[in-house]
């Protein structure tokens, strides 16, 4: 029944990891949003 654990193991783990990457993705799409530093030039057309 080792697929069981391996399950436990995923849910335990591996949930919260992604849980956190899709945090951090989200996150990611919001930072830009803000004005971008200077000398960075935005072409907002494309």
């Amino acid at each position: 029944m080792w697929i069981l654990a391996l399950l436990a193991y995923f849910l335990l783990f591996g949930v919260p990891i992604l849980a956190v990457i899709a945090l951090a993705a989200v996150l990611a799409k919001l930072a830009p949003q803000d004005p971008p530093a200077e000398g960075v030039p935005v072409d907002r057309e494309s």
